[in-house]
């Protein structure tokens, strides 16, 4: 699951909403030490990322995968139930609190429960140019493992991300959609390595989701 693509994946990015309010956000933090049970009596601390096999090369162009943008950040996990967010990182630990106001735009989601994964990433704000309109903190989300309650992590890659960039719908303050690009990841990474990004994952599209296995 490790090699090329580039920089401008299909993005989906929020404007923010007026009803945070309204939304009633419990972080990892109000429930601290809980395992955050699931239907199907799974948990959230049962849902280990999936990381890259690094020892795989996958081909820089197939049909048979997709291509998307490596990041660089905290790996985060998200339940989202009517309006309640819980936010563990890759150890299993709370970072609800770190990740206040991506925990309070999560809560905007309709339905649930649902469990989400990405990588949130911190603008160096120091070096920010005045115009530059990203938020400090942002969660890019690249697949999804649980669908209103329905386990989805048999399910093929593609059809996760499609649930996905349904569920995300409009735009979200501080949490884009991670988009893909499909056949063609040698220009892809010669574009990311000429632009001296991060660098490319390439997944299998009728992949599942195998919770602290690996993939490529």
């Amino acid at each position: 699951m490790n090699h090329p693509t580039t920089p401008h994946p299909r993005e989906r990015r929020r404007v923010p909403a007026s009803g945070h309010a309204h939304a009633s956000v419990r972080s990892a933090g109000a429930a601290q030490g809980q395992a955050h049970p699931l239907p199907g009596g799974r948990c959230l601390l049962d849902l280990d990322p999936m990381e890259p096999d690094r020892r795989v090369r996958a081909p820089l162009s197939s049909h048979s995968y997709l291509y998307e943008l490596k990041l660089t950040g905290q790996r985060v996990r998200a339940l989202v139930n009517h309006g309640s967010v819980a936010l563990l990182d890759a150890q299993g630990q709370d970072c609800g609190p770190a990740f206040a106001p991506i925990a309070r735009s999560l809560a905007l989601l309709p339905g649930g429960p649902h469990v989400l994964d990405g990588v949130c990433t911190v603008q160096d704000t120091a070096h920010a140019h005045p115009l530059d309109s990203q938020p400090p903190m942002t969660l890019c989300l690249f697949d999804l493992l649980f669908h209103d309650g329905r386990d989805v992590t048999d399910e093929p890659l593609l059809e996760r991300k499609q649930l996905l960039s349904e569920l995300l719908g409009p735009e979200l303050p501080c949490v884009i959609y991670m988009g893909h690009f499909e056949d063609c990841g040698r220009g892809l990474w010669h574009a990311v390595t000429q632009l001296h990004l991060d660098g490319v994952m390439a997944r299998r599209k009728d992949s599942a989701y195998q919770p602290g296995g690996r993939s490529g």
